[in-house]
C-alpha cells in the first residue's frame, strides 16, 4: 500500500509537470475545475455512473468534459454550494476554495485557543481551513494577510497536493509489522506462540502451550489485537492445560509504550442482533440462514464467506398501522497505526463500513407516531475496540418509505506535528424516498475506542434523508388541503477521542444538508394526490413550499418518487416541461395497470394510486430493458406482475414485494442478472414459466407456501420453470408451513445443487426440478408424495433420502437421473408409478417396501447397472417392461403373493441368472424372460397357470425347466433358441405344445409329453439338431407341419394304434409301442369347498408319467358338483359329494363341500355428504340370507378425503370426493360403493402453529381445525392480535371436544383475545363467502385454563364375552370418565363334534358340538356317505371266451353295477401281399378280434426291370450302367472385375471339376465345385484367365466324369465403384469406396441420362461438380481405371446416380426502414423468388413470407421487439433447387 500511495504522488508530480502552458503556466493561475478534478484524483473518490447528481448547476451539463469530476466532488460534499447556482468551473480557484475543500478531506482541527496569524480572518469564510493552510505551508501570507480571493498557483497546488498525499501515505499501515509493548513491572506476558481462549463473559482464560509458572495474584498481559491485562485470582492444571480465573484491569496502567499497526474485519458471523431484530446471514455461495451455528459450519468450508448480514426489525404493528426498519452489513473493518509512551506520540483509527437501511411505515397521512429516533439493530464485534452499534435514525409522521445505502469511512489521525484531524468518507450506492409527511430516516454507525490502550471515546457516522413538509388548508369545492414537499440527503460525521497524556478533542460535521444535497426532490399533494409539483387552487402554499426555492431534480431523474402512496401520471423535467411519468390502462373496475414506465429512478417506489386510480397490476413489458433500476418497491395494492415486465432490467438488484401479489406472469423478471436474492409475497398463488428465468446472479429465493398453479413450460429443449437457467441459485427458503413444492418450480434451474425440503412439505408436484442440475435432496418428515417427472432428467442427482412418511412416487418421477446410485424407499411408501426410475443406470440395488403391491410398467426400465432387486411380500403384480435391461440384474424371488409377471418385465437382462417363483404366480406373459442369456436356474412353483409367447426366448443359459402341473396354457416359441436346453419336465396342465415352442433347441435330445396334451403345433421341435426320442401320449389328435427336422433319426414312442403310431409313419420317424400301466394316481386336493355356481380344477398326478392308461373322472352326486374330463369341477347345487378318477387300477379321490354365496350387497346410504374430521357408520347387509360367509371388508378410494374402519365408520379427511366400497369376503365380484363428497379440509393440528388460515383466507371457505391438549379439563385459546375475519359477512365457530358451539366470531372480535373451552379439545370453523376476505385467523397459544386441571384417569378393563365386546373405561378422581379400546366379541369357542347319529351310503348322520366358554352348544347333519366305490376294469369277450363291462362294487353295502358279455367268435380280413422283384406273392387271413391268422394265394417273383442304371421297381444298381454324364455348356462375365463362370446343371452330375490357364492351351485343374456357377477371386487385374469344366457323377464312391467343356476367356478388371450422390455447397458431390487395384477414376456426364460423356478424372474417392450450374440434374457414372503395363484396364460403368444442384445461399444484411426491420441481398442466379423465415428467439424460424424482390421490410413488427431472419432462394420449377437457408441476421424493430 506504501509503494502504491507513492507511486501516486509521483505520478501526480509527473502529470503537474507535462500539461501544456495554457492549462498550467508557471505560476499561471489554476481554475476551479482543474483543482476539483486533481482533489478527486488524489483521494481516489469514484461513483458509479448513474449514481451522479443530475441538472445540479446552471453552468455544467453532462456534455462537458469534466462532469464526471464535477459530479463526484458533489457526490462527496467538496462543494459547500447551493445546487441550481452556478460553479463557475473555469474561473480562477481561490486560495480559501481550495483551502476549504483540501482540508474538507483532510480533516485538520486547530488547536483549542489557537489564534489567527493573518490579518484578514473576518473577511474569510472558512478563517479555521485557512490557518491550517497556513500551518501545513500551503500558503504564504502576503502583507500579513492570507488573501482569500488570491488565486492559487501551479506550485500552490502543486505542493497542496504533495502534501496530501504524504498525509494519506502516513495514514497507510503495514499488516505484517511487529508490534512492540513495554509493561509495567511485574506483569507477565503471555507470547503469542501460547494459545488462550477467553470465557465468554471474560472471567477465566484457558491457555494451552505456556511453560512459565503462574500463581493467584499475578498479572498477565495476553495478546489480541491489543494487549489485554488481567490480574488472577485462581489457577488450575491438567494435562499441560492452565485455566485461570481473572479480573479485567485498565490497560493503560500496566502498558508503557506501544507500537503496533494493523488492519482487523469484523466477524460477520459473530454480529448480535439487538432486541426483536431478526437476523439472515447471506453466504458467498448464495445460502441464506437465520442460524448462526449453521452460518459458522458453512464458514468451516474455506471457500465460503459471510458476504453480507440481513437485520429486520418492526417497530410498530398494530391497529392496521405498521412501522418496519431494514437494514444490511456489507463489511466492517478497523485499522490502526498506534505509537504511544514516547516522545514523538502518533495515533490513527480509522472505521470502514458498507451499508444499507431502509424504512417503510403506513397509517393516516398527519397522524404522529411516537417512535424512538434510534433504533438500534445490530452490534458488529470488531476486535480491538469491542462492538460498532448499528443503528436506523427515524423520525417521521405519516407515511413513508425509504431505501439507503452507503460507503463510509470516519476515524482520526494525531501527530505530536501535525496535530489532529478527522478521516472521513462518503459515496452513495442508490437512493430513493417517497412520503407524504415529515421524515427524517438513515443508518448510524458509533464505534467505541475503549478497548485501545492509551485511546478513549468515539467515533460515529450518520447518513440518510430528510424531508420537510408545509402544510395549508384551502378554501375550495374541491381541495381541502395542500402539501408541498422537499426531499434531500444528508450525512453527519462525528468524534469524542481522547488521547492519554495528550488531549481531547470532540467535533461534528455536516458533509451534506439542504443546501448542497446532491438531489432535492419536490412535489405538492392536493387532498393527498400528487400534482407533479403544480398547485392547482391559487393558494399561496406553493410560494411557501420548500420545494419551491432553488434547484429540484426532475421528474425524469434517477432520485424522483413523487412522494407518498398517491401519485400522478405527470411530472415536471429538469428544464420544468411537462413529462409523463406512468403510462397507464384502466381495468372493468377502473383500476389502474401500468403499461409503460418513462422515468430514471435507480430505487423507485411505485405508486398505490395513479391520478386517483388504484395500481392492482404493472401490465406486459412496461419496465422491460429499464438499465437505471436498481432497488424496486411496489405497492401493497398491487395484486398481477405482467409478462415480460422487468425483462432484462439488468441492474435491478432489490424488489421489495408487497403481500398483496398474487400473479406474476411468464418472463417478468427474466434476465435480471443483477438480482441476488428475492422473497417471494406469502400470499403468491401464480408464478409462471421464466419468471426469473436467466437472472444470471440470482444466488437465494424464498419460497411461499401458496403458490397452486403449474409453473412449468415444456418444449422440446426439456422442462423450464420460473427460475429456469439460474445458473448461481443454490440457496432456497420455503415460507414455515409450505405444504407443497409447485409444479415445475425449478424445473431447468441449472444453479440449484442441494436442497431440504421442509417438514412441513407433503408433496412434491410434476416436474418442480425436471432437467435441473440438483444434486442432493434432503426431504423432511412430512412428504407423502412425489407426482409425476417431479425429478425428470436431473443427470447430476447423487443423493436423496425418502422420509417414512413417503405413500407415493408418480410416473417418469426420476426417469433419467443418470446418478442416482442409491435409494432407500421407506416402508411407509405404497405406489411408485410407472417409469419412476426408468434408465437410472446408476442405481445399483433395491429393496422395496412392505406397502408395494404393484411394479409399474417400466419402473426400473434400463437400470444397467442394478445387480439385486428385493420385493415385498405383499407385491401382487410386476407390469410390463418393470425391469427390462436390468444388464447386470442377477437374480430375482418372487414372493408369494405375486400372480402377476407381465410381458418383457424381464427382458434383456442379460446377467440374470436364478428365477424363484413364489406360491401365488399365476400368470408370465409373453417375453416376460426373453434374451435373459445367463439364466441358469428356473423354479416354478404349482400354481401357475399361464406362460405366454417367447416367455424365455433366447435363454441361452438355461438347461433344465420344469413346467408345474398347474399351468394350463402356455405360448408360442417358449423356448426357441434356448441352445443349453436339456432336461424338461412338463406338467399334466398342459392340453398342447404350441408352435415352435422347442424351435432350435440344439442340446435337446428327448421329452415326454403329459396324458392330457392334444396337439402339437408347427414347428415344435424345428432345428432341435440333438432331438431323438420323445413319448406321445394317446390322447394327441392334432400334429402341425414340420414338427421335427430331422424324423430319419426319431424314435416316437407311443400307444400303438394311435395317431403317433400313424404320425410316426407319414413322417418317416422309429415308432416303439409302449404299454405303462398307472400304479398310483394322486389328486393336489382331498377336500375342496366351492361356492355354487363357480368351478374349480382338481390336478391329477399319475406314475408313471408316460402312463398309457385311459383316465375317467366321475361325480358320485352329479346335482351337487359335476366333473369334466379335464378334472374341472362345477358346483351345480348346495351339498357336499365325491369326485373320484380312475386311471386302470389306479384311483384317487376328493370331498367337495358346495356353499351358497353371498350374490349382492346393499348399503345403507350410497351417496353422503359430510364435513371434514366427522364421521359416519356405514352398514352392509349381504344376501342370500342363507350365504355362507355374509362378511365384507372396506376400502376408500381416497384416503386423503376420507378413510374407512374394518367395521365401516366413514372419517372424513379432507375436501373432495371418494369411493367407499365393501366387498365380499368370499366372493371377490360382489360389491357395493358409496360416493363420499367432502365439503371441506380438516386440518389436525399436531402443534398449535397449525391453527393458522391462509393470509388472506379464500373466499367460499368452511374448513375445521382441531387441536388436543391431551386430558385437560378446560383449555384456553389465545388468538394472534391480527386475526381479522370479514365483519359481518365471514365468521369464525368455535366448538368445545362435544361438538357443542362455543362461540360465533366475525371482524376484530377475536384479535388478541383468549377463550376458554372446557374439554381437552378446540375445534374451530372458517366459514366465508363468495366475495371479500381479510386476513384470516392465527392462534398463539393453547394451554390449561387458570383454574382447570389435567384429568387423570384410572382405567378398568371389561374382557369381551362370546357374544358381547370388550372395552375400557377411563374414571378421572373428577368424576368424568369415557369408554374406549372395544375388543370385539370373542365368539364361541366349541369343543370337537360328537357323533350322535352315524350315517350311511344312503342316509344323512348327526353330530354335536358345545362352546367351553357358555355352554352353548349347536346341531349339524352328517352327509350321507355314499358308496365306496371299488372299480373294476372291464374285460372284453374274446373269439372264445367270454367278458364283462367295467363295473363298479361298494365295500359298505352290496351294491354292484356287473354285466356279462357272451364270446364272440373269430372274424378274418384278407390282406393281399402283391410279389417283388426278388419274392413271391401271397394273401393272408387275419381275425381282427384275436389276432388268429393264416397264409394262401401264392403268386410268382416279377423279376428286375433296369433303366439308367437302375431297376425301376426296386432301384437295384444295374451292373452293366456306365454312369458318365454329358459336357457342361459354358458361359463367361465378370463379377466386381472378377471372372465369372457359370453352365447348365448336368443330369446325373454330383458336382464339377474347374481348369484354368492364362495362355489358353495348357490348363490345369483349379478347384471344384456343387454349384452352375463360379466366380474366380484370386486373380491379377489385366491378365486374361481361360477355363474348361467337367461334370461329375458319384456312385458308391467313385468319379464318373464328363468330358471338357469348351473353353472360354476374359480380362480381368478392376470392380465398377459403388457410388452415392449429394450436395456440396449447393453442386453434386459424388463418393464411393476405393477400388482394389484401381489408380484413378474416369467420370461420365449427362444432362438427360442417356448419352453419357467422359467428363473428368481423379484419383481421388470423391469428386465435386464445381461447375454445375444452379437449378440443373445432372446424371453420373464411374470407371475405375487400373493401369497395367501402362496400359488402362477399365471397369464397367458404375449404377446412373442423378441430383438437381441447389441454388447459391442469399447473403443478407439488415437495417431499419421507418422502424420496422428491413432486409436486403444480392440476386441469386436461378432464383425465381425468396422465402423469408422469422423467429422472436433465435432459435425457433417459421415461414414468414416470399418476395421475388431483393429486399423485404417487416411492416407488421412489433415495436420494441427484437427479430431474427433467415432468407433461402427459391426455384419454381424444382423445389430440389432450393437454396439453403442464409445466416441469422437480427435487429430490434423501434417503431
Amino acid at each position: 500500500m506504501k509503494k502504491r500511495i507513492l507511486s501516486s504522488l509521483l505520478a501526480i508530480l509527473m502529470l503537474v509537470s507535462l500539461l501544456p502552458m495554457q492549462v498550467f503556466a508557471a505560476e499561471g493561475e489554476v481554475t476551479r475545475i482543474q483543482w476539483l478534478q486533481k482533489l478527486t484524483e488524489t483521494f481516489d473518490m469514484t461513483v458509479e455512473a448513474d449514481n451522479y447528481p443530475d441538472n445540479y448547476y446552471s453552468d455544467v451539463s453532462s456534455d462537458d468534459s469534466y462532469y464526471r469530476d464535477v459530479m463526484v466532488a458533489t457526490e462527496f460534499g467538496l462543494i459547500d454550494q447551493e445546487p441550481g447556482t452556478e460553479l463557475k468551473p473555469n474561473e480562477p480557484a481561490t486560495r480559501e476554495f481550495a483551502a476549504h475543500t483540501l482540508n474538507f478531506c483532510l480533516g485538520y482541527e486547530l488547536e483549542e485557543g489557537a489564534t489567527y496569524t493573518f490579518a484578514d480572518s473576518a473577511s474569510l469564510t472558512y478563517a479555521n481551513d485557512a490557518q491550517i493552510a497556513v500551518n501545513r505551508n500551503w500558503f504564504a501570507l502576503v502583507d500579513g494577510k492570507f488573501m482569500p480571493e488570491q488565486a492559487v498557483t501551479n506550485s500552490e497546488m502543486t505542493a497542496m497536493l504533495a502534501d496530501a498525499a504524504a498525509v494519506l501515505e502516513g495514514q497507510e499501515v503495514d499488516t505484517g509489522a511487529q508490534s512492540e509493548y513495554t509493561f509495567a513491572d511485574g506483569v507477565k506476558e503471555i507470547p503469542e506462540s501460547a494459545s488462550v481462549t477467553t470465557s465468554e463473559d471474560g472471567s477465566s482464560l484457558t491457555i494451552v502451550g505456556y511453560t512459565g509458572t503462574l500463581k493467584a495474584g499475578d498479572i498477565v498481559a495476553v495478546h489480541e489485537v491489543f494487549p489485554v491485562i488481567y490480574s488472577v485470582t485462581a489457577v488450575t492444571s491438567a494435562d499441560g492445560v492452565l485455566t485461570l480465573t481473572v479480573t479485567k484491569l485498565d490497560a493503560d496502567d500496566y502498558i508503557i509504550s506501544m507500537n503496533t499497526q494493523g488492519s482487523v474485519d469484523a466477524d460477520l458471523s459473530e454480529v448480535e442482533a439487538a432486541e426483536d431484530t431478526d437476523i439472515t446471514y447471506i453466504m458467498s455461495n448464495g445460502v441464506e440462514t437465520q442460524s448462526a451455528a449453521r452460518a459458522q459450519a458453512l464458514l468451516r468450508d474455506k471457500k465460503v464467506k459471510i458476504k453480507d448480514v440481513k437485520l429486520d426489525k418492526t417497530l410498530y404493528n398494530s391497529g392496521g398501522i405498521k412501522v418496519k426498519v431494514y437494514g444490511k452489513l456489507t463489511s466492517m473493518n478497523l485499522t490502526y497505526n498506534v505509537k504511544l509512551g514516547g516522545n514523538a506520540p502518533y495515533a490513527m483509527v480509522r472505521v470502514d463500513g458498507k451499508a444499507s437501511v431502509g424504512c417503510s411505515a403506513s397509517f393516516d397521512s398527519m397522524e404522529s407516531l411516537e417512535l424512538p429516533s434510534s433504533i438500534t439493530l445490530a452490534y458488529v464485534p470488531v476486535a480491538g475496540i469491542g462492538k460498532i452499534a448499528v443503528s436506523a435514525k427515524v423520525s417521521l409522521d405519516g407515511e413513508v418509505t425509504l431505501e439507503y445505502s452507503t460507503n463510509f469511512t470516519a476515524g482520526f489521525e494525531y501527530s505530536k506535528s501535525s496535530g489532529f484531524r478527522a478521516i472521513k468518507n462518503f459515496s452513495t450506492g442508490s437512493f430513493s424516498v417517497q412520503a407524504q409527511v415529515d421524515l427524517k430516516a438513515g443508518i448510524e454507525a458509533n464505534a467505541g475506542l475503549a478497548d485501545i490502550p492509551f485511546i478513549t471515546g468515539y467515533v460515529y457516522i450518520e447518513a440518510g434523508a430528510r424531508m420537510k413538509m408545509y402544510y395549508s388548508t384551502v378554501n375550495s369545492n374541491t381541495v381541502k388541503y395542500c402539501v408541498d414537499t422537499s426531499a434531500y440527503l444528508y450525512a453527519k460525521v462525528g468524534y469524542y477521542i481522547g488521547v492519554k497524556n495528550v488531549k481531547t478533542w470532540s467535533d461534528s460535521y455536516e458533509i451534506w444538508d439542504m443546501s448542497n444535497s446532491p438531489m432535492k426532490v419536490h412535489n405538492h399533494f392536493e387532498n393527498g394526490v400528487s400534482t407533479g409539483g403544480v398547485c392547482t387552487v391559487g393558494s399561496d402554499c406553493s410560494n411557501k413550499g420548500y420545494g419551491r426555492n432553488g434547484y429540484t431534480t426532475g421528474a425524469n431523474s434517477r432520485y424522483y418518487n413523487y412522494g407518498g402512496s398517491n401519485g400522478s401520471s405527470k411530472g415536471t423535467s429538469s428544464s420544468g416541461k411537462p413529462y409523463t411519468i406512468y403510462e397507464y390502462s384502466l381495468d372493468d373496475y377502473k383500476n389502474a395497470v401500468i403499461t409503460k414506465y418513462n422515468g430514471n429512478v435507480s430505487a423507485l417506489f411505485v405508486p398505490k394510486t395513479i391520478d386517483g386510480y388504484t395500481v392492482v397490476g404493472i401490465g406486459s413489458s412496461a419496465f422491460e430493458g429499464n438499465t437505471n433500476l436498481r432497488f424496486l418497491h411496489l405497492p401493497d395494492t398491487l395484486t398481477s406482475i405482467g409478462e415480460y415486465a422487468f425483462r432484462d432490467c439488468i441492474n435491478l438488484g432489490t424488489i421489495d414485494f408487497p403481500e398483496s401479489l398474487i400473479t406474476i406472469d411468464e418472463y417478468a423478471f427474466y434476465g435480471c442478472n443483477s438480482l441476488t436474492s428475492i422473497k417471494l409475497p406469502s400470499n403468491l398463488q401464480t408464478l409462471e414459466e421464466y419468471a426469473f428465468g436467466s437472472c444470471a446472479n440470482l444466488q437465494s429465493a424464498w419460497i411461499p407456501k401458496t403458490i397452486t398453479n403449474e409453473t412449468y413450460w415444456a418444449s422440446s429443449y426439456g422442462y423450464h420453470g420460473p427460475f429456469n437457467n439460474c445458473g448461481k441459485l443454490k440457496s432456497i427458503t420455503f415460507a414455515e408451513g409450505i405444504t407443497n413444492i409447485p409444479s415445475g418450480l425449478f424445473a431447468g434451474c441449472t444453479g440449484i445443487e442441494s436442497i431440504e425440503i421442509p417438514d412441513t412439505v407433503t408433496r412434491i408436484f410434476s416436474m418442480a426440478f425436471a432437467d435441473s442440475s440438483i444434486q442432493s435432496v434432503k426431504i423432511g418428515s412430512g412428504l407423502t408424495g412425489i407426482n409425476r417427472y417431479a425429478f425428470y432428467g436431473c443427470d447430476s442427482l447423487t443423493e436423496i433420502n425418502l422420509p417414512e412418511s413417503l405413500t407415493s412416487i408418480g410416473d417418469h418421477a426420476f426417469r433419467d437421473c443418470i446418478n442416482l446410485g442409491t435409494i432407500d424407499f421407506p416402508e411407509s411408501l405404497i405406489t411408485i408409478d410407472e417409469y419412476a426410475f426408468y434408465g437410472c443406470n446408476s442405481l445399483t440395488s433395491i429393496k422395496l417396501p412392505s406397502k408395494i403391491i404393484r411394479i409399474e410398467n417400466n419402473t426400473f426400465y434400463g437400470c444397467s447397472s442394478m445387480t439385486t432387486a428385493e420385493l415385498p411380500e405383499a407385491l401382487k403384480s410386476i407390469g410390463e417392461y418393470a425391469f427390462y435391461g436390468c444388464e447386470a440384474l442377477e437374480g430375482i424371488v418372487i414372493p408369494d403373493k405375486t400372480y402377476l409377471i407381465e410381458n418383457d418385465a424381464f427382458e434383456n437382462c442379460s446377467a440374470l441368472k436364478s428365477l424363484k417363483s413364489g406360491t401365488g404366480l399365476r400368470t408370465v406373459e409373453y417375453n416376460a424372460f426373453r434374451n435373459c442369456d445367463a439364466l441358469t436356474e428356473v423354479a416354478l412353483q404349482e400354481g401357475v397357470t399361464t406362460i405366454g409367447n417367447n416367455a424365455f426366448y433366447d435363454c441361452d443359459g438355461l438347461e433344465t425347466i420344469a413346467i408345474p402341473n398347474s399351468v394350463t396354457s402356455i405360448g408360442t416359441s417358449l423356448f426357441s433358441g434356448c441352445e443349453k436346453l436339456k432336461n424338461v419336465t412338463l406338467g399334466i396342465g398342459i392340453t398342447q405344445i404350441p408352435a415352435s415352442m422347442f424351435y432350435q433347441c440344439p442340446k435337446l435330445e428327448s421329452i415326454a409329453l403329459p396324458y392330457r396334451v392334444t396337439s402339437i403345433g408347427d414347428s415344435a421341435f424345428a432345428n432341435s439338431t440333438s432331438f431323438t426320442s420323445i413319448t406321445i401320449p394317446r390322447s394327441v389328435t392334432t400334429f402341425g407341419s414340420n414338427i421335427f427336422s430331422y424324423p430319419a433319426k426319431l424314435t416316437i414312442y407311443g400307444v400303438s394304434g394311435t395317431k403317433a403310431e400313424t404320425y410316426a409313419g407319414e413322417i418317416g420317424a422309429t415308432f416303439v409301442p409302449i404299454d405303462k400301466p398307472a400304479t398310483s394316481a394322486t389328486l393336489d386336493k382331498t377336500t375342496l369347498n366351492i361356492n355354487k355356481g363357480s368351478s374349480a380344477k382338481l390336478n391329477l398326478s399319475v406314475q408313471p408319467v408316460d402312463f398309457t392308461d385311459e383316465v375317467n373322472w366321475k361325480s358320485a352326486d352329479t346335482s351337487v358338483v359335476t366333473v369334466a374330463a379335464d378334472g374341472t369341477v362345477k358346483a351345480v347345487g348346495v351339498g357336499t359329494t365325491t369326485i373320484k378318477v380312475t386311471v386302470g387300477n389306479a384311483s384317487a379321490s376328493c370331498k367337495v363341500t358346495v356353499v351358497q354365496p353371498v350374490t349382492s350387497i346393499s348399503l345403507n346410504k350410497t351417496s353422503l355428504s359430510m364435513e371434514a374430521l366427522s364421521t359416519y357408520q356405514l352398514t352392509a347387509t349381504a344376501y342370500p340370507n342363507d350365504a355362507y360367509d355374509k362378511s365384507v371388508k372396506w376400502e376408500s378410494s381416497d384416503t386423503s378425503v376420507a378413510t374407512v374402519s374394518e367395521n365401516g365408520l366413514v372419517t372424513a379427511v379432507g375436501k373432495g370426493t371418494v369411493t367407499i366400497k365393501a366387498t365380499s369376503t368370499a366372493v371377490s365380484s360382489v360389491s357395493r360403493s358409496c360416493t363420499v363428497t367432502v365439503t371441506n379440509n380438516g386440518i389436525v393440528a399436531k402443534d398449535v402453529a397449525q391453527l393458522e388460515s391462509p393470509h388472506n383466507y379464500s373466499n367460499n371457505c368452511s374448513d375445521i381445525w382441531l387441536y388436543t391438549l391431551p386430558d385437560a379439563s378446560k383449555i384456553t385459546v389465545t388468538f394472534d392480535e391480527r386475526t381479522n375475519i370479514e365483519d359481518g359477512f365471514d365468521y369464525l365457530y368455535i366448538y368445545n371436544a362435544s361438538g357443542e358451539q362455543v362461540g360465533k366470531y366475525t371482524g376484530t372480535e377475536l384479535a388478541g383475545k383468549s377463550i376458554d373451552i372446557d374439554g381437552d379439545t378446540v375445534k374451530i370453523k372458517l366459514v366465508s363467502d363468495g366475495g371479500g376476505n381479510e386476513w384470516g385467523f392465527k392462534v398463539t397459544d393453547v394451554k390449561v385454563a387458570s383454574g382447570a386441571h389435567v384429568h387423570s384417569y384410572t382405567s378398568v378393563v371389561t374382557a369381551p364375552s362370546c357374544t358381547e365386546k370388550g372395552y375400557t373405561t377411563h374414571t378421572c378422581t373428577c368424576g368424568d370418565s369415557y369408554v374406549d379400546s372395544y375388543t370385539d366379541a370373542l365368539g364361541h369357542s366349541y369343543g370337537a363334534w360328537k357323533q350322535t347319529k352315524a350315517p350311511t351310503c344312503t342316509e344323512k348322520g348327526a353330530e354335536v358340538r358345545t362352546c367351553t366358554r357358555c355352554n352353548a352348544s349347536e346341531t349339524r347333519d352328517i352327509n350321507a356317505l355314499g358308496h365306496d366305490i371299488k372299480h373294476h376294469a372291464a374285460k372284453a369277450a374274446t373269439c372264445t371266451e367270454k367278458g364283462w363291462a367295467a363295473y363298479d362294487t361298494c365295500s359298505r353295502c352290496n351294491y354292484s353295477t356287473y354285466k356279462e358279455i357272451a364270446a364272440t367268435g373269430h372274424h378274418h380280413n384278407a390282406v393281399v401281399t402283391a410279389p417283388t422283384c426278388t419274392a413271391q406273392g401271397y394273401t393272408t387271413h387275419t381275425c381282427t378280434a384275436c389276432g388268429n391268422s393264416y397264409k394262401d394265394s401264392y403268386t410268382n417273383a416279377l423279376g428286375h426291370n433296369y433303366a439308367n442304371g437302375k431297376c425301376t421297381r426296386c432301384g437295384a444298381a444295374d451292373p452293366n450302367y456306365n454312369p458318365a454324364p454329358a459336357a457342361p455348356a459354358l458361359k463367361i462375365t465378370t463379377s466386381a472385375g472378377k471372372p465369372k463362370i457359370s453352365w447348365n446343371a448336368v443330369d446325373g452330375a454330383a458336382k464339377y471339376w474347374i481348369y484354368r490357364s492364362t495362355d489358353g492351351k495348357n490348363f490345369k485343374y483349379y478347384d471344384s465345385t456343387t454349384k452352375t456357377s463360379y466366380t474366380n477371386n484370386s486373380t491379377t487385374i489385366g491378365t486374361t484367365y481361360y477355363y474348361k469344366v467337367k461334370a461329375v457323377n458319384v456312385v458308391e464312391g467313385k468319379n464318373y466324369t464328363s468330358d471338357y467343356s469348351v473353353s472360354k476367356g476374359i480380362q480381368c478388371k478392376p470392380a465398377a465403384p459403388t457410388v452415392s450422390i449429394n450436395r456440396s455447397n449447393g453442386k453434386p458431390k459424388l463418393s464411393w469406396k476405393a477400388v482394389s487395384g484401381a489408380t484413378k477414376y474416369w467420370i461420365y456426364r449427362s444432362t438427360d441420362g442417356v448419352n453419357f460423356k467422359y467428363w473428368d478424372s481423379t484419383t481421388k474417392t470423391s469428386y465435386t461438380n464445381s461447375g454445375a450450374a444452379s437449378g440443373t440434374k445432372y446424371y453420373y457414372r464411374v470407371k475405375a481405371v487400373a493401369v497395367v503395363n501402362g496400359k488402362n484396364v477399365v471397369s464397367a460403368n458404375s449404377s446412373t446416380k442423378s441430383l438437381f444442384t441447389s441454388l447459391a445461399k442469399p447473403s443478407v444484411s439488415i437495417t431499419t426502414s421507418n422502424g420496422k426491420p428491413k432486409l436486403t441481398w444480392k440476386a441469386v442466379t436461378g432464383a425465381d423468388k425468396y422465402y423469408i423465415y422469422r423467429s422472436t428467439d433465435g432459435k425457433n424460424f417459421s415461414y414468414w413470407d416470399s418476395t421475388t424482390k431483393t429486399t423485404y421490410v417487416n411492416s407488421g413488427a412489433k415495436k420494441n421487439t427484437k427479430y431474427y431472419y433467415k432468407v433461402k432462394a427459391v426455384c419454381a420449377s424444382n423445389s430440389n433447387a432450393n437454396s439453403a437457408q442464409s445466416s441469422t441476421v437480427s435487429i430490434k424493430a423501434t417503431k
